[in-house]
């Protein structure tokens, strides 16, 4: 899920899911503690697993599918990009992300982590990595060391037959 709009009371959400592709839905709050949920009836995108989704900037979203990040424009309704990226690519936009200054976001796949500028679409492989399993939700966390500087700790979980492991890595975005 990924808040792509507010407009007073109303959010305007992507979901997103393994089977069923991606969809729009509205909340609207009508009270302190009542909303209505407004689904659109007709999906943005019908079938694929989809297991990361973030936005880009207005009304444009990247996620990921089993092989593929893929940019989407929302409003217009069209395959933006597709980019092969094998072993269950999964997308986690950095902390302070912002496009015009720094559009990143790294992508943790089976067997590596990535950072992918979402400007030009460049993926640039940071280091090894183990994860073979395709959920990869919670298996990664970007922390910004410093406000001036491109510096990142990353902290993530590793995890291959029967083991697990946590590291911590220190990434500059140069």
């Amino acid at each position: 899920m990924c808040l792509i709009r507010q407009e007073g009371n109303k959010f305007t959400f992507v979901f997103s899911d393994v089977l069923n592709g991606i969809t729009i839905g509205r909340l609207i709050k009508k009270g302190e503690y009542s909303y209505q949920f407004i689904q659109d009836n007709k999906r943005l995108v019908n079938r694929g697993q989809v297991s990361s989704i973030i936005l880009v900037r207005l009304d444009i979203i990247a996620y990921s599918e089993k092989d593929h990040l893929k940019i989407f424009d929302i409003k217009r309704k069209k395959l933006i990009k597709s980019i092969i990226c094998p072993n269950y690519p999964h997308l986690f936009k950095i902390q302070d992300y912002n496009y015009k200054q720094n559009p990143f976001a790294f992508v943790k796949s089976n067997n590596s982590i990535s950072l992918f500028n979402l400007r030009n679409y460049q993926l640039t492989k940071v280091i090894d990595s183990k994860y073979c399993y395709i959920s990869k939700m919670c298996s990664l966390i970007n922390i910004r060391i410093g406000n001036s500087d491109q510096k990142y700790r990353l902290i993530e979980i590793q995890r291959y037959d029967c083991q697990a492991e946590i590291r911590e890595i220190i990434v500059k975005i140069i």
